[in-house]
């Protein structure tokens, strides 16, 4: 799925986060949104999938005019999201917070996701409230992907995760673009996973995008730090 954000103006009330921001991301693709806090990414996601009714610019999925869009009808072309917060029904069960996902789930893509998140598997009668943060999170990825969709934004995604685990939600994305062809819109705050998920990597600075770089590029890494210093 094509994501194109074309002179886009957001935010929350008179106050204005997003200002004149634009961004593409191609079908199969993946582009990684960094920033310090307060930059507006997560204004920019909530923006893109309906959340937030943008003052001005358009927000467009496969050349279909979307802005404005309620987040569900979003959702029905083919959006994932994983929310930076916690996302779970916490007085489900693990079981019933995956069948919440999607009414039409494949059993072999219940399998997939259960093989790529084999804790979760093991935790299918526990309340979701007791699980851990970290598997919370893996959860919250669970029940994204279990509706197969066609493009995935996450939002902070590793957040407070271990580095083992971290490791998994890498391969897992890497497989789910290169594998099913699924197109990637991170905002993440590991250098590091954005390097080894993306092509790209943009940085947000006060609501503007200020620089795109091919992760790929010999100074990537020197480039972005520097971008994203006070």
């Amino acid at each position: 799925m094509r994501v194109e954000v074309t002179s886009l103006e957001s935010g929350y009330g008179s106050a204005t986060v997003l200002r004149g921001t634009d961004i593409r991301v191609d079908d199969g693709a993946a582009l990684a949104v960094v920033g310090r806090n307060g930059m507006g990414k997560t204004t920019l996601l909530r923006t893109i999938l309906g959340y937030l009714r943008p003052s001005a610019g358009t927000v467009a999925l496969d050349g279909v005019d979307v802005t404005g869009w309620l987040p569900e009808r979003v959702v029905r072309r083919g959006v994932g999201y994983g929310p930076q917060d916690e996302a779970v029904f916490a007085d489900l069960s693990v079981a019933d917070n995956l069948a919440a996902s999607s009414h039409r789930t494949d059993p072999r893509r219940r399998a997939e996701v259960l093989d790529h998140f084999p804790t979760i598997g093991q935790r299918l009668r526990q309340r979701a409230g007791t699980l851990s943060g970290g598997e919370q999170k893996m959860l919250t990825l669970c029940r994204v992907l279990l509706g197969g969709p066609r493009l995935l934004i996450l939002d902070e995604i590793t957040d407070g995760l271990q580095p083992s685990v971290v490791d998994t939600v890498v391969r897992v994305l890497r497989w789910e673009r290169h594998e099913r062809g699924t197109t990637l819109l991170l905002v993440e705050q590991n250098i590091d996973v954005s390097l080894a998920v993306c092509d790209r990597v943009a940085v947000l600075k006060r609501g503007q995008l200020i620089a795109e770089t091919p992760v790929d590029a010999p100074t990537v890494r020197s480039d972005l730090f520097g971008l994203l210093s006070p």
